[in-house]
């Protein structure tokens, strides 16, 4: 291709001030109530029947290994960079899925959102785990809030690092979580935080139903806090030591300078009574309340925003498609005549 004669520049960037005004024209303020109103009710819903649909999610098992692999290959979707965290338990190799949104000033400043993926059902009879695990409650509700989340957060950038993580074999012991924490805290990790979304999914017909955070202090009030500010939620802050879930190992007394905390419809005491079919094959995806669990995702949504610090979009704001319509005619003529100069010189 002949140079370029001095002066002249090639079409595109002639464009391009007018691409950049018409972005920056179309492109308001960015607040946390647009960002956490991008949820999809729909497409939680399709994450959520999407894993009760391997049948069982129990760990030794072909579900557990497909659900795994649905994890990750939705996380990819989301442009996010992803890997599987291998572990071993039992005489398996299992894997939990990380994804990781950099920080843009604070890399090193680590904030997850977790929610485990695996299933159970040992509370029916003959505890038929291995072949009928449906666990959309447990934990298909917070796998989906999780992945709904990265979907909407993945489209911005923040100041610190966050990572989605769907951990595996927590109806174990929290076997996946631990092998994490610990492998993270062995390389050296600067996890500050970590935000647990354990059975977020049922309220039986109960309309003033309440969201329990419970975990380490600052977390605690951080999460009732926007709770409150972005949603309709009633909650119940308890301020207690993580157990019995994947934050667990997250916790101030467990990887130091980091906390943790847990989103649960109840309080652990309360679930043997208020959900009957916990860890049984009746925990299927049609008892669950879809708009309660959806707005406990855009509260954990607004916390994970307040803990990373908004940074801005993904990239260079686009113009919205009518500017892009109006501006389409006069980009294809100038690149047009810019082909044309070139030829002739």
């Amino acid at each position: 291709m002949p140079p370029q004669r001095p002066g002249r520049r090639p079409a595109w960037r002639l464009a391009l001030p007018l691409l950049l005004a018409a972005a920056g024209a179309s492109a308001g303020p960015i607040t946390v109530p647009d960002i956490v109103a991008e949820l999809s009710a729909s497409d939680y819903r399709g994450y959520v029947e999407d894993l009760v649909g391997f049948g069982t999610r129990w760990y030794a098992t072909d579900g557990n290994a497909a659900a795994t692999d649905y994890v990750r290959d939705t996380l990819v979707g989301f442009g996010l960079d992803t890997r599987e965290h291998r572990f071993d338990y039992g005489g398996v190799t299992l894997a939990n899925v990380e994804a990781t949104l950099p920080g843009l000033v604070r890399p090193d400043d680590i904030f997850i959102l977790g929610a485990h993926f695996d299933s159970i059902a040992s509370r029916s009879p003959g505890k038929p785990s291995a072949n009928d695990a449906p666990g959309a409650d447990d934990n298909a509700s917070g796998t989906a809030g999780m992945l709904e989340i990265a979907s909407v957060l993945s489209r911005y950038r923040f100041e610190a690092t966050i990572r989605f993580i769907g951990f595996n074999a927590e109806e174990q012991g929290m076997k996946g979580s631990e092998a994490y924490a610990e492998d993270a805290w062995s390389a050296g990790e600067r996890i500050l935080g970590m935000v647990n979304l354990d059975m977020i999914g049922r309220t039986d017909g109960t309309a003033a139903e309440d969201i329990e955070v419970i975990g380490d202090a600052d977390l605690v009030a951080l999460l009732v806090a926007n709770i409150t500010a972005f949603t309709s939620l009633p909650v119940s802050g308890h301020v207690e030591t993580p157990l019995w879930s994947d934050h667990q190992w997250f916790a101030a007394g467990e990887y130091p300078g980091s906390e943790s905390v847990m989103l649960i419809e109840d309080e652990l005491w309360e679930l043997w009574s208020t959900n009957l079919d916990y860890h049984k094959t009746s925990d299927t995806a049609d008892k669950l309340d879809y708009g309660f669990a959806l707005e406990v995702s855009r509260g954990a949504a607004a916390a994970m925003i307040d803990l990373a610090g908004l940074a801005g979009f993904a990239g260079v704001p686009v113009p919205v498609p009518a500017v892009w319509l109006l501006l389409l005619p006069g980009l294809l003529l100038m690149a047009r005549d810019g082909r044309c100069r070139a030829r002739r010189a």
